[in-house]
């Protein structure tokens, strides 16, 4: 996945962050409770988890539960030795009424959850056996997720949920197995890391960070494999550069406030689309909008889609549909969904490799960055729920007028 160039930094400009400890290296990539909670509420089908392995009277969920994990482990070739042994488990469990807090059926479950996920990894590793991803708390904002700049002296700061200090980016490592550690690349104790990117050369990893939440902003930054020097190549107070996304020819286009406007509706400052070289110079400015443009991401026809607040002749839940544009700024235009309902806004487009199919996540206006994973075919449509399907699990899209 990384390969080797010759590089140049610019004197000056290079940073030496703290090297990590050994125990850094090779961790799990998550607390195994909170797989555990993942897992029950996929297979239970809610949120709520607190009656799974508790009733003394029944065990009707505990049985539904297991026989699900069990059919897709049969269904993706696990060794039909476990399958066999474990169905035994299950049927023996079943005829003798064994009751849902009984420690077996939690033994069982989760054997085999541990088992499905090494085959659902097994089909991740043949794509790709590393990832670059950055843990920070959720990036929020009380009256629209685009908002989350956060500037160092901003008068009214509307964050929302778990939001704090502290984030690292680290390298995933999925085995052909199925088996998953995690390595911290960078630790930033008293700041945020977001927005990784890798270059397409595979050697230079660009995202932003802050150092500190009263005293310094987001810059963009790149660490430099396989060395892991990290080099700081945008500067400025006051001014917030994020969701980087590199060219083919070693530039990058980000998002950033350096439009110095905010929001028309509230104080939250707004960003707009940028470029600038590998090292931060030649800085442009892509676009002029009175509102929020980001999320830029390369097309496989060498476009960048991009989503962006239509501001004019629109409610305010029904504003952040997807446009496209050159790398250059010219030919700016709609892409998907601009005289649409739903979804709300579509954020975090990405190309699926292959095809012309772009995947995507539908949220709304006042809310977090979360929402429901779906895919885009534009060959079907480009308004309301044209074209568009849920994805993980694949079923059709049901448009909801009533969340904003």
């Amino acid at each position: 996945m990384y390969g080797k160039i010759r590089l140049s930094l610019l004197a000056g400009l290079f940073t030496v962050f703290p090297a990590l400890a050994a125990d850094d290296h090779g961790t799990v990539a998550f607390p195994i409770e909170r797989l555990q909670l993942d897992w029950m509420r996929q297979d239970a089908g809610r949120l709520d988890v607190s009656a799974c392995f508790v009733r003394t009277d029944s065990c009707e969920l505990e049985r539904q539960m297991v026989r699900k994990v069990l059919d897709e482990v049969k269904s993706r070739k696990a060794p039909p030795a476990t399958v066999e042994a474990c169905a035994r488990e299950l049927a023996s469990l079943v005829e003798s009424n064994t009751p849902g807090a009984n420690p077996a059926w939690r033994r069982l479950y989760f054997q085999l959850c541990q088992t499905r996920r090494k085959l659902r990894l097994q089909i991740v590793s043949r794509f790709a056996d590393r990832y670059i991803y950055a843990k920070h708390c959720q990036l929020s904002n009380q009256p629209s997720f685009a908002s989350t700049a956060f500037l160092s002296d901003s008068v009214y700061k509307d964050r929302m949920g778990d939001w704090k200090m502290g984030s690292e980016l680290c390298l995933l490592t999925v085995a052909a197995d199925g088996q998953v550690t995690s390595e911290t690349l960078l630790r930033q104790p008293e700041g945020i890391i977001r927005d990784p990117c890798i270059s397409f050369a595979g050697t230079q990893i660009a995202f932003s960070m802050r150092t500190s939440e009263h005293t310094d902003d987001y810059h963009l930054y790149v660490l430099q494999w396989p060395d892991r020097s990290v080099q700081q190549i945008t500067f400025g107070p006051g001014t917030a550069d994020v969701k980087p996304c590199w060219l083919p020819e070693g530039d990058i286009i980000f998002a950033s406030t350096r439009c110095d406007i905010s929001v028309p509706c509230w104080s939250s400052d707004a960003t707009n689309l940028y470029r600038c070289d590998g090292q931060g110079r030649y800085l442009r400015r892509l676009g002029y909008d009175q509102a929020h443009t980001l999320y830029p991401q390369l097309l496989h026809d060498g476009r960048i889609v991009y989503t962006r607040w239509e501001y004019n002749d629109r409610v305010s839940g029904k504003v952040h549909k997807l446009f496209v544009m050159n790398p250059d700024g010219t030919a700016q235009i709609e892409f998907y969904g601009n005289n649409s309902h739903t979804p709300r806004s579509i954020i975090h487009a990405r190309p699926i490799p292959g095809s012309q199919r772009v995947l995507v996540i539908g949220s709304g206006h006042h809310t977090d960055q979360s929402g429901k994973l779906m895919r885009l075919d534009r060959s079907k449509g480009t308004q309301e729920d044209q074209g568009l399907e849920y994805v993980a699990p694949v079923r059709p899209f049901e448009p909801n007028v009533g969340s904003t």
